[in-house]
């Protein structure tokens, strides 16, 4: 389905509407194909506000929040480790490129039972984030480069050796 057929002044919609929703795409339209890949640059460059927020849950990661008229807000759970916030922003941006809709109010409260709704959403988020965070591309091209070691690949492209392991056992096995 296509975005609003009227001109919209906000930039993540026309970064949607040119992309075609894929990570690699987005990543290269801004310049930031490399790693690691600079993800609160990109939520900026989406005009995504990143806002810290310190959740009284440890469980909880983040969320976004979009009235339908202003720039979505991308809130993460400021004590939780660096790598975990980064795949958190891009998890949330998942959620603005794939689940948003111009001019439609959403808020994925971070109470909401996600088992009863359903995972589907959240998976295509956790996929897309882990798509920004660790592209095909530059995983093909630095994985030899480091032996396929988990760990040192974990540290250079800024993410936990379990995303990593996830990433590179769903693209290569």
């Amino acid at each position: 389905m296509a975005l609003a057929a009227r001109r919209s002044t906000h930039p993540m919609w026309a970064t949607i509407q040119r992309s075609y929703l894929r990570p690699e795409q987005v990543l290269k339209r801004f310049n930031l194909y490399e790693a690691p890949v600079e993800i609160s640059t990109l939520a900026a460059n989406l005009g995504l506000r990143v806002v810290p927020w310190d959740y009284a849950d440890d469980h909880v990661s983040g969320q976004i929040s979009y009235d339908g008229e202003s720039a979505p807000i991308v809130y993460v759970h400021s004590r939780q480790s660096h790598v975990r916030q980064r795949f958190t922003v891009a998890h949330e941006i998942g959620h603005a490129v794939l689940h948003l809709r111009e001019g439609v109010p959403m808020d994925l409260p971070r109470d909401t039972n996600f088992e009863a709704r359903g995972n589907r959403i959240e998976a295509q988020a956790n996929g897309y984030a882990a798509a920004l965070l660790m592209p095909f591309g530059l995983l093909s091209h630095w994985g030899p480069q480091y032996a396929w070691d988990t760990d040192l690949l974990a540290s250079l492209f800024m993410v936990s050796r379990t995303a990593m392991e996830i990433r590179l056992n769903r693209l290569y096995q």
